[in-house]
Parts: C-alpha cells; structure tokens; sequence
C-alpha cells in the first residue's frame, strides 16, 4: 500500500514542479520592463479566469489544465497567447503597447473655443443606504454617461466617488466605451491606456485624466466602468453604520467587500433604465435586472436589500458616483433645428412630455416610441415630442391636423395607423444593418434599406423629421 501511495506521488511530482514554477510567472511591459498591474489570465474558451497582483505576478492557477492554451490581457496592450506547458520555462512574458491612434486628435487651436461641461453624476448621498456600490475580484461594471447637449465632445477627466467604507486604497481600472447611436449599451472600447486609480482614506473625489487618449464623446454619451480589484489587506469584515431616524442609535453592519466601495444616488427608474451593465463571465455585457443578478451572481451593492428602492410612487436604481469633463465646441452647442411650435397643436389637445413611457434616448428608442405612440392612438404626442421641423414645417403641420379633423373626425384611419405601424416596424427589423450618417452639427441620416429618414437629436433625444424621408430608386 505504500508503495502504491509513493508511485502515485511520484506521477504527479513534474506536475507539481511545473505548477510551482507557473506561479512565480511576472508580466512586463515590453518597451519599459516596467511590472503591469493587475493583469487578466484566462484559459481560451473557458470563463474561469485569474487577476496578477499590483506587481504583475500571478498565483498558482489551481483550476487550469496542461493543455490549456492561456490569454493574457490587459487595457492598452496586445493580448498574448501561451500555452501552458510553455509556462514551465518561462519566469517573465511581455505584452506589447498598443500604439494609440491618432487620426482624430482635438487640435489645441480650436481649444479656445470650447467649453467643458460635466457629464455624470456629480453628487452622491451620505446616508447609509445611498452609500454602496462594489464589485467583485475582476468584476467590472458599466454605466451610461448621457450626454443631453446634441454635439460630440472630447473626454479630458473622469471622476468616481470613493467612499470611506471597504477599502478607499484598493485598486480599480478605469475602462471608456463607445455608445452606438442607434442603440443604449457598450461598444468599442476607447480606453488606449491602463488606467488604475486608488483612493485613500475615502469619502473623496478621485480623478483621472484620460485627455491624452483623446477620447471622442459621441450625441448618445459613453459608458464608463470601473474594474474591481481585491486589497491585499481584504478579509471580509462587516462595517457597522450608524442610520439617521428615529432612533439615532439604530446599528446596522453591512458587508463591504473585499475592494473599493463607490458612493452612489438613486434615481427614478424612468432615468435610469439601462443605465448599469455588467460584463458577465463570458465577457458579455448584460443590462441589470434582478433576474441577471441572481443569475450571473452579481453583487451590485453592500447591502442587496438597498440595491432598489421602491415607494407607492416610484422605482428607484443606485447609480454610482461617477462623472467626466467633457470638452465641447461653443459653436456647436446649439441645435440648427427649432422645436416644434406647441402651440398651434395645444389647440387640439393638450398633453405633457412623458420621457418614461416615450423614451427617445437613442434611434432604437425612437422609433419604439414612435411605434407605441400610432398603437395608443396618441398622435398628438408623437407630433409634439417624437418629431422635429423646420420653421415653416410647424405651420403646416397643424394645418393638416386640422382638415383631418375637420373632414374626418380623426387624425388618422385604422388602416392608415397600420400601415404606418408596419412600416415602422420594418426600420426597427432592419435597424442593425442600417447605416446613421451624420449630416450636421446635429443632423443624421438613416439609411434602412431603399429609405433614407432625416434624424435630429436635440438636448439628448432623438426626433424624426416626417417631411424628410425619401426613396432611393
């Protein structure tokens, strides 16, 4: 029996050798021999993955196997692939700089012509509850940056709030995405560099700038996320918090975390949605639900309990502190098209802005609207908020409403409504092979199919122009 036991060590002793000699593996920036922090590694074509620590190192990786070949990555590097019986001999690997493009650099004489304005959230609570926004080892989270003044700009800072509770010195990545036009959620990343702040003793600003990756914010804003990284000095301790109420000594202990902790303010769900997104273990981003947080296992807050508030009224999301400086032309500020004249339709029927059930953040969210508002028959809407016209367009516009009504009855037939309806819903099937032009300061053209539609987005939401679209032959 011993001897069965010492043949068996044996076997797996070069396994054992060649693992150990992995754990000392160190990655290295290939132009400066510098250590490059907090490097990803991941096993291709599995969602297992590993962080190094601050001095690139790697620990031993317990779940990989020897045939595995393993991805090294990291923001503002080329990846490496290595297999893993490679690691045996090697105690150093090197990633090489992305070299940054600059095609499109903001040119500092038109500097003194701009403005910059913070987008974001720039305030965040202080109460117990309000206070809590963490992730997880590797984990990282997005959210939508808007961007309400019609006019790309170029990204100089980005600030996130750290509070004093977790551990304000832990590490975090600072990552900016891309938000297409035509609809709300991460694309390409813009980050060209590794970007990795800390805090200190918390319940402060922490700002990074990011100006010299010369980052272009486009009408629809950007996502920016934070990746979370564990403090070597992390133990999974509960903070003990002191609510203001009723009873001033009231103690609740929330878990903190093993990293950072952000502050963040919770808004109404109608300005918020799709605000948050997670990048999942298959580097998917997925939009927040309660349904993806159980199922992906996402920790959003330090206390699951707070992570949505409702009332009789409202529902309400946490979204973390973070804004950015973002430089804009003051040329460029002010939309080329009026809004439409209400008044002549107020005539008609009167009716409020309702952003919440007639989004129009984006183009996707536009024609949705758009399609929802023929559905319930509220027309008057659609006219009103959904579209946009040129100063004489407005006149006749209303000059139309008011022989249909008068001949009619109605704005619009059924089978009208339905063929509108229909052919809305056509550009929404086709909306991602379509192509968004932009034409003006703040004009786009859509092109879907043989149709070209004339879009504008005004103070942050997309309007269509019903006497633009025309027919390519």
């Amino acid at each position: 029996m011993k001897k069965k036991i010492l043949n068996t060590i044996r076997l797996f002793l070069p396994l054992l050798i060649h693992l150990n000699s992995f754990s000392q593996v160190t990655v290295l920036d290939r132009e400066t021999k510098q250590s490059i922090s907090y490097v990803t590694l991941q096993p291709i074509g599995q969602v297992h993955k590993i962080i190094s620590d601050v001095n690139g190192i790697f620990q031993y990786p317990e779940t990989f196997n020897a045939s595995d070949t393993l991805l090294f990555s990291c923001t503002g590097y080329k990846p490496a692939t290595i297999p893993f019986q490679a690691l045996q001999s090697i105690s150093v690997i090197e990633l090489e700089p992305v070299v940054q493009n600059l095609a499109e650099v903001h040119v500092a004489a038109q500097q003194r012509n701009d403005q910059t304005k913070k987008l974001g959230v720039t305030k965040t609570e202080r109460v117990a509850q309000l206070y809590s926004y963490t992730g997880k080892n590797g984990e990282e989270k997005a959210v939508w940056i808007p961007n309400p003044y019609s006019s790309s700009g170029f990204l100089k800072k980005v600030h996130i709030y750290l509070t004093d509770s977790g551990f304000p010195d832990a590490a975090i990545r600072i990552h900016i995405y891309a938000c297409n036009p035509l609809e709300k959620k991460p694309g390409q990343e813009l980050t060209q560099s590794n970007r990795i702040v800390s805090g200190t003793s918390g319940n402060e600003w922490v700002s990074v700038d990011v100006s010299q990756d010369h980052i272009q914010v486009g009408e629809n804003g950007c996502f920016i996320s934070i990746e979370w990284f564990d403090s070597p000095k992390a133990k999974n301790y509960s903070d003990t918090f002191v609510l203001k109420g009723a009873n001033n000594q009231d103690v609740i202990k929330i878990q903190s975390g093993n990293g950072a902790v952000l502050g963040s303010v919770a808004e109404p769900y109608r300005l918020s949605k799709n605000k948050l997104w997670y990048r999942n273990k298959s580097n998917e981003w997925v939009c927040w639900s309660l349904t993806d947080e159980s199922r992906f296992n996402i920790k959003d807050t330090i206390n699951n309990n707070y992570i949505r508030v409702i009332n009789e009224n409202n529902l309400y999301y946490h979204i973390p502190g973070i804004y950015a400086d973002v430089s804009f032309n003051k040329k460029k500020l002010s939309p080329a098209f009026e809004a439409p004249k209400k008044r002549p339709l107020n005539k008609i029927e009167r009716v409020k802005e309702d952003a919440f059930n007639y989004p129009q953040a984006t183009v996707q969210e536009l024609f949705h609207s758009l399609i929802k508002g023929f559905e319930q028959n509220n027309i008057v809407y659609v006219l009103k908020f959904l579209c946009v016209y040129k100063e004489h367009e407005s006149e006749a516009i209303a000059e139309e409403v008011y022989k249909h009504l008068e001949t009619d009855g109605m704005l619009m037939t059924e089978t009208e409504k339905r063929q509108v309806i229909e052919h809305l819903t056509e550009i929404i099937r086709s909306i991602d092979v379509s192509e968004l032009v932009k034409v003006g300061a703040h004009q786009f053209e859509l092109r879907s199919d043989n149709w070209r539609y004339n879009l504008v987005v005004e103070n942050g939401k997309w309007k269509i122009n019903p006497y633009s679209y025309r027919i390519i032959e």
